[in-house]
């Protein structure tokens, strides 16, 4: 999914640069008609919305707070979605590059389009980075190690004085934004399959908060130092403030991650496990009262019953009768 949103941004934002220099009406017009041909798939070919696949609908579900209910008591999930919303924000600083582009070197909408797909080119790497390089790294290790990667990407923006360092900071933004379904799937396996679309729902509002403050923020701080009348200038002032985010998330996600472990740790002191040593020296099976064990049953074969045979001498009557003479 998040290589689907870097895929969009490959030669789009050239040609979005482009109009904006000819003919900036027609912009905002082929937007337009790419948002309605996404409304008609939608509502006639996403399956999701079909009669068929609809549960009973009731009016609590249209309040924008009702997936938040599954949140009650689960403390890790909480703080899970306290980090990916403050790295969230941080990452919307990225948003002002194109007026800071234009302030640093007077960039054009045509020469930041181009800037911008390659951006979006390096972030594909997303995805052999999910598929073969984080499955071999625990999760507790990949997160604060993509922060640091955000953090160091924020760094090189503030200290940046040439362009051609943004190919490395667009890769360590790669690296670092790769963790973001990571940080999803950490917390949503908390939730059995029919709580997956609430917990969709609170994500998304979780992402739908940041990008309420954070374009606020970043459009107050770049008015308030970046004034023309003014000698004192600090244009790298929304990557610094993004660089002071992403370090006290990094530090809560070695918190966090650190509290959790202690927490699984007292969890399993708590429910010890017993081991037996077979006599066959068989392996050694656990025996704990979380594990739910069979108990054998033995299958004795029921011996059938049968009536002893009896040899009779000749001539001896049977229930009474008097056998035939001999030769009879």
């Amino acid at each position: 999914m998040w290589a689907a949103f870097s895929a969009a941004g490959i030669g789009f934002p050239v040609l979005s640069g482009y109009l904006m220099n000819t003919n900036y009406r027609i912009l905002f017009q082929v937007a337009a008609g790419v948002q309605g041909l996404n409304l008609i798939y939608v509502i006639f070919l996403v399956p999701e919305v079909r009669p068929t696949s609809l549960h009973p609908f009731t009016w609590w579900e249209i309040f924008p707070l009702y997936p938040f209910r599954i949140l009650k008591g689960n403390y890790f999930v909480i703080w899970i979605l306290v980090l990916s919303f403050f790295v969230s924000w941080a990452s919307t600083a990225f948003e002002i590059l194109s007026l800071w582009c234009h302030y640093m070197w007077g960039w054009d909408a045509l020469q930041m389009g181009i800037a911008s797909t390659i951006i979006h080119v390096i972030a594909l790497l997303q995805v052999p980075i999910n598929r073969f390089i984080f499955p071999h790294f625990k999760d507790s290790y990949i997160i604060p190690a993509g922060i640091l990667c955000l953090l160091a990407c924020s760094l090189s923006y503030v200290f940046m004085r040439t362009f051609y360092i943004m190919i490395i900071a667009a890769s360590l933004n790669t690296l670092g934004h790769s963790i973001n379904p990571v940080i999803q799937g950490l917390a949503s396996v908390q939730y059995d399959e029919k709580l997956q679309g609430d917990f969709g729902g609170v994500f998304a509002a979780v992402r739908g908060l940041v990008w309420c403050i954070g374009p606020l923020m970043n459009g107050y701080l770049w008015a308030a130092f970046i004034r023309l009348d003014e000698q004192h200038r600090f244009p790298a002032i929304n990557f610094s403030v993004s660089a002071g985010i992403l370090f006290l998330s990094f530090v809560g996600s070695i918190v966090l991650f650190c509290f959790y472990r202690v927490q699984e740790k007292d969890k399993i002191e708590d429910d010890p496990v017993e081991l037996t040593i077979q006599d066959d020296k068989s392996p050694i099976i656990p025996k704990s009262p979380s594990i739910e064990r069979r108990t054998p049953t033995l299958k004795v074969a029921t011996p059938v019953l049968r009536s002893p045979r009896v040899v009779r001498a000749p001539g001896t009557p049977i229930l009474g009768f008097t056998p035939l003479p001999e030769g009879f």
